[in-house]
């Protein structure tokens, strides 16, 4: 393809030069920025979520609260709500839209979501001034029903992430076969074996972020196959990359 500037300087653009315009036209993703708290079962982000994220779902309840204006976000089902405080239940496919004032996000996993009274009690504590000093633990036990088994297999499961790790070695710690221990596993948290491991991982890399490390040597540290494997799971999780979000933050690690 030629496109002439003037009579006496026609200028040819191949399809490299078309592409590379294309790239630099796409608008510099700013991510997210702000304070990051992270716990044995929450996490907790302040701060500004400057793009929208894509569609990506985790294990994590979530509740979103807007400091100063409104939040967004569109559901699985295309609808979108809007509101100072929304909720989002346990692997349920969202976007969030990018908000210019500060938002506070409570990621919980829902192991945590019985030993809380109600959601307007969690409001409460994003809501404090000393959001990095609320006593948790009381808040983050495992709820009295959960399966002993399960429970042990947790506990194996948190010594170990940093390995190659699955049901099957999982299964053997609390004498159960591979495929009962995967049926028990699912029906207890509500989520595979498989998916439960790379949320963890996913906490995992991030605390190696936190302690200063480059992302692909907190992929590794996490147990991910490479960066690439990393990448592809944030983005799924998050609807972001590890450098649109954890990289520019502030990590606590309590």
């Amino acid at each position: 393809m030629t496109v002439t500037l003037s009579r006496a300087y026609p200028v040819r653009l191949n399809k490299h030069t078309i592409r590379m315009k294309h790239v630099m036209d796409k608008p510099l993703r700013r991510g997210w920025t702000g304070d990051l708290l992270i716990g044995s079962a929450f996490a907790l982000f302040r701060g500004v979520v400057a793009d929208d994220t894509e569609l990506h779902k985790h294990y994590a309840a979530q509740l979103v609260y807007g400091e100063e204006d409104q939040v967004k976000i569109a559901r699985t089902s295309g609808a979108v709500e809007v509101g100072r405080d929304l909720f989002v239940p346990s692997n349920e496919s969202h976007r969030l839209f990018a908000a210019s004032t500060p938002i506070r996000i409570l990621f919980f996993e829902p192991v945590a979501l019985t030993q809380v009274s109600g959601l307007r009690g969690l409001e409460t504590l994003l809501k404090s001034p000393i959001w990095h000093n609320i006593a948790w633990s009381e808040h983050l036990a495992f709820p009295a029903g959960t399966d002993p088994r399960i429970r042990t297999a947790l506990d194996y499961l948190a010594q170990h992430i940093d390995h190659p790790i699955g049901a099957t070695e999982l299964a053997a710690t609390v004498g159960l076969s591979r495929s009962r221990f995967m049926a028990l596993f699912s029906s207890e948290l509500g989520i595979p074996v498989r998916r439960y491991i790379l949320w963890l991982r996913l906490k995992r890399a991030a605390t190696h972020i936190a302690a200063g490390t480059t992302i692909t040597q907190a992929a590794h540290a996490a147990g991910f196959s490479d960066l690439a494997h990393f990448s592809r799971t944030m983005r799924a999780s998050f609807g972001v990359t590890a450098s649109e979000s954890l990289q520019q933050l502030n990590i606590t690690v309590t």
